[in-house]
């Protein structure tokens, strides 16, 4: 993997329970779990709609060195300057533990 394609620092996020309001629900809160350099490749782009209002949504293929803290299933986010990555899934197409390919949904605020 050539290093100039992954020019983007992002901090990786795991979120946690911080405490519960008055009718039950939980709360969480991001923890940082460090940073790294990853490659942002847009995939698609459509509108959905949230609470009767359409709200465009992005998706997109992260490409980053392997790190065995990024695993599929663990609710991981991706903040990227102002905005975060949800982690959809988490692919090692090589099984040789050099490269992952991840692919995140951004939720944008128009």
């Amino acid at each position: 993997m050539r290093a100039g394609r992954l020019r983007h620092p992002v901090t990786l996020l795991l979120p946690r329970e911080a405490d519960r309001t008055d009718t039950g629900e939980a709360r969480y809160v991001d923890d940082s779990i460090g940073d790294t350099f990853v490659g942002v490749e847009a995939i698609s782009g459509s509108r959905v709609e949230i609470a009767s209002q359409l709200a465009p949504r992005a998706t997109m293929l992260v490409t980053a060195r392997y790190d065995p803290r990024i695993k599929a299933g663990m609710g991981l986010r991706m903040r990227d300057g102002d905005r975060v990555l949800n982690v959809e899934a988490v692919l090692d197409r090589t099984g040789r533990r050099r490269e992952l390919e991840l692919f995140c949904s951004e939720a944008v605020m128009a």
